[in-house]
């Protein structure tokens, strides 16, 4: 019988593969929001003259015809009350304060 150097023994156990963190560019898990922040707020290359305008002529395209208006609007509509369930959620669901700050007084 012709027994593998590197094959375990009857009774050893395999060694846990080693601990990998959240992605290759993050090393820990502890820092990951600093570093997301890093990567997510990190200068960029300027957009040339040519793409603003292809962009622009799109998006206009894309508001002035009727059917891709009644699209952006509920999408403009949904991101802004996702908004107000991000500040909710980050107030522990209360916003009575939020409301009176924005009401004037009596």
């Amino acid at each position: 019988m012709i027994v593998s150097e590197t094959a375990p023994s009857a009774g050893a156990t395999a060694s846990p593969p080693p601990a990998t963190s959240l992605a290759p560019h993050m090393s820990t898990l502890a820092d990951w929001p600093a570093q997301l922040w890093d990567r997510v707020a990190a200068a960029q290359d300027p957009v040339s003259w040519q793409v603003s305008l292809l962009l622009a002529a799109v998006v206009l395209a894309v508001i002035w015809s009727p059917g891709g208006y009644r699209l952006v609007r509920h999408l403009v509509t949904l991101v802004h009350e996702a908004g107000h369930a991000v500040v909710a959620a980050l107030r522990a669901g209360d916003c009575r304060e939020c409301a009176s700050m924005l009401t004037p007084p009596v």
